[in-house]
């Protein structure tokens, strides 16, 4: 969504966009962890001792995390609800969460984690702050950072996939995502699609046991729609 307010060329090359628990303003998050990373000002503390990355762990202490979640999964799901929200009921396998933990987190800058940060502290959506006028007059030519306007994004159409127990992406700032969209008047009715998913938590689009019956028929329809409608041809969805 970000990258798409800054022109309508990234636009122009989707066909339909599947947005499974998107992201955006996160005024009404409620992840316990990352509520606590952004009140806390982790990425100061990482930047003050010079490390420059986010949970990026090398392979051997992926292996031991992975190895530790497989013999002791409960904990290890504790965190993870910690972080997305708990899921009602778990929708998790616990049988893979060696291989889970193996891959997730995957790590990131913490200049990322920073603006993740800014956006929870202060309820906007907006780029990066440097920290001074005098820096973002430099990057930005002005001396806030300038907004990401949701309403100037190009016509896509679009699902919007919301989970009542998301903890990250929380449902009130999914509706007002969607919102942002309708005022823009640049989609038609029906190009914005709306999923909401009773129990669901962050996780549970991507790793839920029962994605694949609630989850991804809806998103094969909509690229199967998209694919032809593309072509200038009509077919009647794959799935009801």
């Amino acid at each position: 969504f970000a990258l798409s307010t800054l022109g309508p060329s990234f636009a122009a090359k989707v066909a339909h966009f599947s947005a499974l628990a998107p992201v955006t303003r996160i005024a009404n998050m409620r992840s316990v962890l990352f509520d606590a990373l952004a009140k806390l000002d982790v990425d100061t503390m990482f930047r003050l001792f010079g490390v420059s990355r986010f949970l990026a762990f090398p392979p051997w202490l992926k292996t031991i995390s992975g190895g530790a979640c497989g013999e002791f999964p409960p904990a290890c799901e504790d965190v993870i609800f910690l972080a997305c929200g708990r899921g009602s009921p778990p929708n998790l396998n616990r049988t893979r969460f060696d291989v889970y933990t193996y891959n997730t987190p995957a790590g990131t800058s913490v200049r990322n984690i920073a603006h993740f940060g800014q956006l929870f502290r202060r309820g906007w959506m907006r780029r990066f702050d440097f920290g001074s006028e005098a820096l973002n007059v430099a990057h930005y030519g002005q001396a806030v950072p300038p907004a990401y306007d949701l309403q100037s994004i190009e016509r896509v159409p679009m699902t919007l996939f919301t989970g009542s127990r998301d903890a990250l992406a929380d449902p009130t700032d999914v509706a007002w995502l969607r919102a942002q969209l309708a005022e823009s008047g640049r989609f038609a009715p029906g190009d914005v699609s709306w999923v909401a998913v009773e129990g669901y938590q962050h996780l549970d689009f991507t790793w839920g046991v029962d994605a694949k019956d609630r989850i991804y028929p809806t998103i094969l329809a909509s690229l199967r729609r998209a694919k032809y409608r593309a072509a200038d041809v009509q077919i009647q969805p794959a799935f009801v």
